[in-house]
């Protein structure tokens, strides 16, 4: 009744309206708890997509198929300095994703903040820099288990032309699929990146707990729950609950 005192529902038009709804819903707390839930997951979007479109550059580099095995199905000779390139390349694609993902989320966290201090910029980069190694290894397993004979009818063109045009359309449905699935544990990351200082359920819920708010705590620890179960309720309605389906 306080929310529409002033301004009706068919007043939804009106700028007027929706600030004095927002004014009035300030003053509920169980809204203040569903707005602290969009941190954690504005960071695990921004994070996710970042991470996804930095492994999407680097799984090129990071396949054996194309750089150790290009020769089965391209047709091509390459030189001795051209293998060993390739080899080098492949071992630093390999490394930055062993790095990436054996560090943990909360120690990237960390890392950031001493350089952005604490906020969304830090625990973004700290999901999308996790998200890179994770997603790295991955895409890179889709791409080579790939039989190399489907590589063949386009031999006569390049490593990359073969990549982007043969290669990625066969795995980016797993892409996808992985990408969904690396999000819902980025959501779950990023609340617990909020006890570090980013913001949002985990800060609210550690901050309540620790003045012995309980009541308030089991609200937000609720709304953690409910998140969860709203992303993967999404990852079934767009039937990514398996991989290839």
């Amino acid at each position: 009744m306080a929310l529409f005192a002033e301004y009706g529902p068919l007043d939804v038009w009106r700028p007027a309206a929706w600030a004095a709804w927002q004014q009035e819903l300030q003053k509920w707390f169980v809204w203040r708890v569903i707005e602290s839930a969009a941190i954690p997951l504005a960071i695990a979007v921004v994070g996710t997509l970042l991470g996804v479109a930095g492994t999407i550059l680097l799984t090129y580099a990071h396949s054996a198929s194309f750089q150790r095995h290009a020769a089965r199905f391209s047709g091509e000779t390459p030189a001795p300095w051209q293998r060993a390139l390739r080899a080098v390349q492949l071992v630093l694609a390999r490394a930055t994703a062993v790095v990436a993902r054996g560090v943990p989320e909360v120690m990237w966290a960390f890392l950031c903040i001493a350089f952005f201090g604490p906020g969304l910029v830090a625990g973004t980069l700290a999901i999308a820099l996790h998200t890179l190694g994770v997603m790295m290894r991955v895409f890179g397993e889709a791409v080579d288990n790939q039989p190399l004979r489907r590589f063949e009818p386009t031999c006569g063109a390049s490593r990359l032309q073969t990549y982007a045009v043969v290669a990625v359309p066969r795995v980016w449905r797993d892409w996808m699929t992985y990408s969904f699935f690396q999000f819902e544990s980025n959501v779950r990351a990023a609340v617990v990146l909020g006890l570090i200082g980013v913001g949002g359920l985990g800060f609210q819920f550690s901050f309540n707990f620790e003045w012995f708010r309980f009541e308030r705590a089991g609200t937000y620890l609720i709304m953690m729950v409910l998140l969860t179960v709203a992303i993967d309720r999404g990852s079934r309605l767009l039937k990514l609950s398996r991989v290839g389906r």
